[in-house]
């Protein structure tokens, strides 16, 4: 008897998922999936979809905090911070080389590991 009984609710969970799923597939066919743009950033293609919101904006300023971190990471940019400290251009500051809190964060973390 207690089988049968956790069998029917299991069953009735079941259901219930299922019929939620498929209210949020009609409500998605209505309108565009999502938005999307490519750029090569990080010496690859990124891309990134949005599904949630169809505003642009949002997914603009997701590339900006890229180029932000590019800026800052990337190894063969000879802008970036990171090309610079490798190749010893980078401004020096009382016979040290000055960075910024990202990347000390970054050298931090990988000492620590």
């Amino acid at each position: 008897r207690l089988v049968g009984i956790l069998t029917g609710i299991l069953l009735i969970l079941l259901l219930t998922g299922c019929g939620k799923f498929n209210s949020k597939s009609e409500e998605n066919s209505e309108k565009e999936p999502f938005i999307s743009k490519s750029s090569f950033l990080l010496d690859t293609v990124v891309t990134i979809q949005i599904y949630d919101k169809q505003d642009k904006d949002i997914l603009e300023g997701c590339f900006d905090i890229i180029k932000k971190y590019e800026q800052i990471f990337s190894r063969t940019d000879k802008d970036a911070e990171v090309y610079q400290l490798n190749h010893g251009t980078l401004p020096k500051e009382r016979q040290a080389f000055r960075i910024s809190d990202e990347l000390t964060d970054i050298l931090s973390y990988s000492l620590y590991y």
